[in-house]
């Protein structure tokens, strides 16, 4: 028997990757997709998450190692949410770090396809505080980069 294999992360977690660590992103009011603004995240080092994965899809729950949370205070009733992701991508929306809070995912396919939520009922409160994570479906993402945009 061989040696052993194994692999740590290059650097430490990044902050946003828990909940409690979120970092605040502004709204984009009275835009529409093409024109929000695009912003760039990664999965790059993350570690382990506080808040158990949910199940978006119907299929088997997956691992939520592999996280970032994003916060924003609600400047609308209503939200939209879009995820680009270089890896099998989840987006979920939480009105609190806590899994049942959860108030809406995205987990359309595999690969590298374009997760989106549209949130309005019951309508957001506006200023108040909501989060959402990003995450990938597994184990690893080979190119841990995505970009997204959060538009009303």
């Amino acid at each position: 028997m061989g040696p052993l294999l194994l692999t740590t992360n290059a650097g430490p977690p990044p902050a946003n990757d828990v909940c409690s660590g979120a970092t605040l992103i502004v709204q984009d009011t009275g835009k529409d997709v093409n024109s929000a603004t695009t912003r760039v995240g990664t999965l790059l080092n993350t570690a382990g998450t506080d808040v158990a994965p949910e199940n978006c899809d119907s299929g088997a729950i997956d691992n939520a190692r592999d996280d970032v949370w994003y916060a924003f205070v609600a400047q609308t009733t209503d939200i939209n949410i879009t995820l680009t992701p270089m890896f099998n991508g989840i987006l979920t929306l939480f009105s609190d770090c806590d899994t049942s809070a959860r108030m809406d995912c995205s987990d359309l396919g595999t690969g590298t396809t374009v997760e989106q939520i549209s949130y309005s009922d019951p309508p957001l409160e506006v200023g108040r505080t909501y989060y959402f994570r990003v995450w990938s479906q597994g184990f690893t993402a080979l190119n841990p980069n995505f970009t997204f945009k959060l538009w009303s």
